[in-house]
């Protein structure tokens, strides 16, 4: 994620609250979903959640790493 999402996404990212995040989940969490499969078959990464639970976890670390 960090060497894909332009200078300007990953500051609006962290410039984000952590209760914001939720505001990226038809955008950069669709694209998350997407290029890992999470909308099919990957158990792996999914195990026994959801989809949408995944790439919000995803979203969340990123900005965590972003904020420190």
């Amino acid at each position: 994620m960090l060497t894909i999402l332009t200078d300007a996404e990953l500051q609006e990212i962290k410039s984000m609250s952590k209760d914001e995040l939720v505001l990226l989940h038809f955008s950069l969490g669709k694209d998350i979903r997407n290029a890992f499969g999470l909308n099919g078959d990957n158990a792996v990464l999914l195990g026994k959640r959801c989809a949408d639970d995944v790439s919000g976890d995803i979203i969340e670390a990123l900005w965590e790493k972003l904020s420190n």
